[in-house]
């Protein structure tokens, strides 16, 4: 059982107590430590199996598989770091491990408080069980204006054309639900009221939630009721990926661009502020109010996300939907 030590594809991230934790100074010795135990396995048999803790969509490594188990030996030919870890040196290692890891969701520096300090425990040891919302429950809480609503739809096109206004577009589904909480919602107990596709949504939404330290989940309602409420609702603006160039010629704005930082430096627009949606709520101070704000990202969806925390925000946005590629290719004179 590797943890976080050794992945199907990739190995543990050294960099993270510097980078999500704000201890400074931290990642390079962590690298050393890493590149030492690595080397520490070469006794171990090549048909150990591997359990690791996580796996793809997981932002703990920068190329995890999506096979959940693996072999040692089967890991040390085709695992990249681990490989480099047994055949190069160790300056190699460290340089090579600490480039390109993506960058840490806000609620990784909590959750490493939290993984020291130790978990709250839950009252008797239950989950907590949200109070199925009606209208009026409904729109008590919005003008309470003291919680915050997470749309779990998985459509991101569903959600951009009508949603509650000032809703979190929070898709349950692999890795996403819990990265939009945990990076779009700072305070652990901001009262929170689910939206689900189905009821038996429910149960699965809490679980996560207190997995990450959330337990003030007020209540839960059909996002289809939800629509049909009298609670106020909007949509985003929203283009395609090719249109961006054209239509920032007509309007100009400002180019957001929520990728990771190496999907940035592979290629991008001109003059576009890139900040992962994984750290923009700790960011809103770089943007500018006056100005329409393009978000895109490589597919529209982290763009959606990014855009719903932004209008919830009072920005005024337009999220570009689709491949980036058409975006970035060569036909893009803006791009770089």
């Amino acid at each position: 059982m590797s943890g976080d030590f050794i992945f199907v594809g990739d190995v543990g991230r050294p960099d993270l107590l510097e980078s999500a934790a704000g201890q400074v100074g931290a990642m390079e010795e962590s690298a050393k430590v890493l590149y030492d135990s690595l080397r520490e396995t070469e006794g171990l048999p090549d048909f150990l199996q591997v359990l690791p803790a996580h796996g793809a969509g997981s932002a703990c490594g920068k190329a995890l598989g999506a096979i959940p188990t693996s072999v040692m030996g089967y890991e040390r030919k085709f695992n990249g770091a681990f490989h480099e870890a047994l055949t190069a040196s160790r300056e190699e290692f460290v340089e090579s491990i600490l480039t390109g890891q993506p960058e840490p969701p806000v609620y990784f520096a909590r959750m490493k408080r939290d993984n020291r300090a130790g978990q709250a425990l839950l009252p008797d040891g239950k989950l907590p069980a949200p109070a199925r919302y009606g209208e009026g429950d409904l729109v008590e809480f919005i003008n309470g204006d003291q919680g915050v609503v997470l749309d779990l739809r998985f459509d991101k096109q569903d959600f951009i054309a009508n949603h509650l206004k000032g809703s979190l577009y929070a898709p349950l589904r692999g890795t996403e639900f819990l990265e939009v909480v945990g990076s779009f919602v700072e305070d652990e107990k901001t009262p929170i009221l689910l939206l689900v596709n189905k009821a038996d949504e429910v149960e699965q939404a809490v679980r996560e939630l207190v997995r990450i330290g959330y337990d003030s989940i007020a209540g839960w309602m059909p996002v289809a009721e939800a629509l049909a409420s009298a609670a106020p609702t909007e949509a985003i603006a929203t283009i395609a990926t090719s249109d961006l160039p054209a239509t920032l010629e007509q309007k100009p704005g400002f180019v957001l661009d929520v990728r990771k930082a190496s999907e940035f430096q592979e290629g991008h627009m001109e003059g576009a502020k890139q900040i992962a949606h994984t750290r923009l709520a700790k960011h809103l101070d770089e943007l500018p109010r006056e100005e329409t704000i393009y978000v895109h990202c490589r597919s529209g969806m982290r763009a959606a996300k990014s855009a719903a925390l932004l209008v919830r925000e009072g920005f005024d946005v337009v999220h570009v939907d689709g491949s980036s590629d058409a975006l970035l290719g060569n036909s893009c004179s803006m791009c770089s």
